[in-house]
């Protein structure tokens, strides 16, 4: 009987059907992956996202700092660098401490 259900056409249609469902489900396997991997790229939280990667290239290069980042370059505009940070703070306790 299992030899005629293989020589039948309906023995054909099983077996191309069966064949074809295995190979779009390992496709959708691949396809949830890569679409994954994509999110991720894009996703703008993520530090490791395409624009946030090309920018702190671009930054490092241009400064030479190997940890520059935009947001700290933002930051620092915005608050000074460390050393005009601490001048700040060393200035603020010398207000407070002549304020008594």
């Amino acid at each position: 009987m299992m030899n005629n259900l293989m020589n039948s056409k309906v023995g054909a249609v099983l077996a191309v059907g069966l064949v074809g469902g295995l190979g779009l489900y390992f496709a959708s396997k691949k396809v949830s992956s890569v679409v994954g991997e994509v999110a991720e790229g894009l996703n703008p939280n993520s530090k490791d996202n395409i624009i946030n990667r090309g920018v702190s290239a671009i930054g490092q290069t241009i400064t030479g700092k190997a940890n520059w980042s935009l947001g700290g370059a933002i930051y620092d505009m915005v608050n000074g660098s460390p050393s005009e940070q601490a001048e700040r703070t060393q200035e603020d306790l010398f207000i407070k401490s002549i304020r008594g």
